[in-house]
């Protein structure tokens, strides 16, 4: 089964076929007993529904003629009855159908959250944030309006059609062609439009992601528009981008209100076609006043299906090309695999690592590591130095398993990296970045992530242990005041000492430092270094770093230079050798002399 790609918006792309909705299956089969009720009132709302024209007809035709009262209070009561069971059952229809829509949808969201947490960075690296959202959000939504008011409508406006026919022609057999002579006419316009409308519905569902994609971008990069003064120039873009979507809803629009126009016209022409050849009839005596009256109604009852299968049909489509999409996310194979089958007991690290010729390549035919190797005793500290590009963050990468080699091997403990468990791998370590995210959330729980073990005792003390309980004691809350996104309300250098008591609660065996202090003022660094000394003290450490003082105290450095490791010593043996590194210290590390 093929699948579009996640962020494929183009306007000429293939609408998936109607197979792709098969993904829903298991989705429906956990919902099958209140899909069982759906039908069931549904079907009882059309039959009570169509049955009230013929009690109409022969309290016409019987009663009123005759001037029969008491009949037809008894009649009329029977009518009334059928009335009030088709709003109830119409109203357990609809409100369980309902349910059913919001259930699933809120599984299939789950599913495709947690499926998203599951990709490589890879994948998530290359694709807008807002196509992701716009495949959790919108195009779930467009399923939910399938189930509510699609597919199960979409039965019972079969049924309705099926059962008025059964009427209108036990009833009448003329009369009834009379009244279906427009019908070619309307099944051509469904033919004619439902093709049409799945265009123009898909163009605009295209809009709204370049929208939501343009949307987020800006969003997210505010303070460079600010700066560099292009707010009218992305004022311009997104004005742009807004007014071809609303172009492409009202051309959307447009269309369905002139199909539904027409469907209209027909409906009317018909009752007209009613009137004149029943009337005809009566004066023959071949009908009755009751026949006529019931046919207006099942006229109505016919053409009412007739152009809600046209709106049902570009409903499936539409949720047919959001299940294609959202179904490229969830087969999505690109994740990284783990064991079947967890180890008994959690792994803990002693924190030895070995690369053995390990090659790495983001893309074909582009080496970022060519037969690296090395090996790393426990408790060794390590910094990795070299130009951008080198390939020092992949190394980390690696070991944190958010790409898989593409040749070669490592080992942690003698243990193959691909032998153990992400869960125990990423547990045995901790990583402390540059650019540090906080969540919406209190100081205390950005520490934790949400693990419930670590104590508010351990917090402190590994806060003091940083430097960092001094600051936080100073917000409004303490450790429980309200970060915003992203921790706007905290400077750079309390995001990074945030960050590195994170770190330190998690207890890791292997810490890994990404340029972690090259952002913070020479004050905070003081304040930060004797804690990171303190943090990498029996554990192995694994250092990326611009200046210094973070390389001097390392027990040893790997100079990487286009995806190899062209030196390695200490400090101080490097600088004797007056290689790469010593060219490198000389041109990027003499200023912080």
């Amino acid at each position: 089964m093929e699948y579009n790609d996640p962020f494929d918006f183009k306007d000429n792309q293939k609408t998936p076929s109607m197979n792709v909705l098969k993904d829903l299956i298991p989705y429906l089969k956990k919902q099958k007993f209140l899909l069982f009720l759906t039908m069931i009132s549904l079907l009882c709302a059309t039959l009570a529904s169509t049955i009230v024209p013929l009690l109409l007809k022969k309290a016409i035709d019987v009663y009123i003629i005759p001037k029969d009262f008491n009949g037809l209070l008894s009649i009329g009561g029977y009518a009334l009855l059928l009335i009030l069971f088709t709003y109830v059952f119409n109203f357990v229809g609809v409100y369980y159908s309902m349910l059913v829509s919001q259930k699933i949808v809120l599984q299939l969201r789950q599913d495709i959250y947690f499926k998203l947490l599951t990709l490589s960075n890879a994948f998530i690296g290359k694709t807008p944030l807002g196509v992701l959202i716009t495949r959790t959000t919108n195009d779930t939504e467009k399923l939910s309006e399938m189930m509510s008011d699609g597919a199960v409508q979409l039965i019972n406006d079969i049924i309705l059609l099926m059962v008025t026919l059964v009427f209108l022609f036990t009833t009448n057999f003329m009369l009834s062609v009379y009244s279906l002579i427009l019908t070619p006419i309307v099944i051509w316009a469904i033919v004619f439009f439902s093709n049409i409308l799945r265009k123009s519905y898909d163009l605009a569902r295209n809009k709204l992601t370049q929208l939501n994609i343009n949307l987020q971008e800006n969003l997210s990069g505010v303070s460079i528009i600010t700066v560099f003064n292009r707010q009218k120039y992305n004022e311009n873009k997104f004005n742009t981008i807004s007014k071809d979507y609303g172009k492409a809803v009202y051309r959307a629009l447009k269309q369905h209100t002139y199909f539904n126009q027409i469907i209209n016209i027909c409906g009317f022409l018909s009752r007209i076609t009613v009137v004149v050849a029943g009337s005809i009839m009566i004066i023959n005596g071949t009908s009755t006043i009751g026949t006529l009256t019931a046919f207006l109604f099942w006229v109505g009852y016919f053409y009412r299906p007739l152009r809600d299968i046209g709106e049902r049909f570009n409903i499936l489509q539409d949720a047919a090309s959001s299940m294609g999409k959202i179904g490229s996310i969830l087969h999505n194979q690109n994740v990284i695999p783990d064991l079947a089958k967890p180890l008994e007991k959690k792994l803990v690290l002693n924190g030895s690592i070995d690369f053995k010729n390990v090659v790495f390549s983001y893309i074909p035919d582009k080496i970022i590591l060519n037969n690296v190797s090395f090996h790393i005793e426990p408790g060794q500290s390590i910094a990795l130095v070299g130009p951008t590009g080198a390939g020092k963050s992949t190394i980390m990468n690696i070991l944190l398993r958010l790409f898989d080699i593409s040749g070669g091997s490592v080992f942690l403990d003698d243990k193959n990296l691909l032998d153990i468990p992400l869960n125990d791998l990423r547990s045995n370590m901790s990583i402390v970045l540059q650019d540090v995210f906080i969540f919406k959330g209190t100081v205390k729980e950005n520490i934790t992530l949400g693990r419930t073990d670590i104590s508010d005792n351990r917090i402190i003390e590994a806060s003091k242990y940083l430097n960092a309980h001094e600051f936080i004691t100073k917000l409004p809350k303490g450790y429980d005041t309200l970060l915003s996104s992203e921790g706007s309300n905290l400077s750079h250098g309390q995001k990074q000492m945030v960050s590195f008591v994170r770190a330190l609660v998690h207890n890791p065996q292997i810490l890994l430092l990404d340029e972690a202090t090259s952002s913070v003022d020479t004050y905070t660094e003081k304040m930060i270094q004797d804690g990171i000394e303190k943090l990498m003290h029996g554990r192995t450490s694994i250092a990326i770093a611009h200046r210094l003082s973070t390389i001097t105290s390392c027990d040893c450095i790997f100079v990487i230079d286009k995806g190899n490791i062209v030196e390695k010593g200490s400090h101080n043996e490097l600088l004797r050798i007056k290689g790469f590194y010593y060219d490198l210290y000389t041109t990027q590390f003499q200023g912080d002399l």
